[in-house]
């Protein structure tokens, strides 16, 4: 595997972990009663 593909193999990771923690923050906090799922700002 080239260093090019290293790369973006680990840009794409880090992106979806990224999105998967803000997901799962997102989903606690509704689930919680303590935040409205329409009320999240973009």
């Amino acid at each position: 595997m080239n260093t090019s593909m290293l790369a973006l193999l680990g840009f794409a990771t880090w992106t979806l972990l990224l999105l998967g923690a803000i997901a799962a923050m997102r989903t606690t906090l509704t689930v919680t009663g303590r935040k409205r799922a329409n009320s999240f700002l973009p």
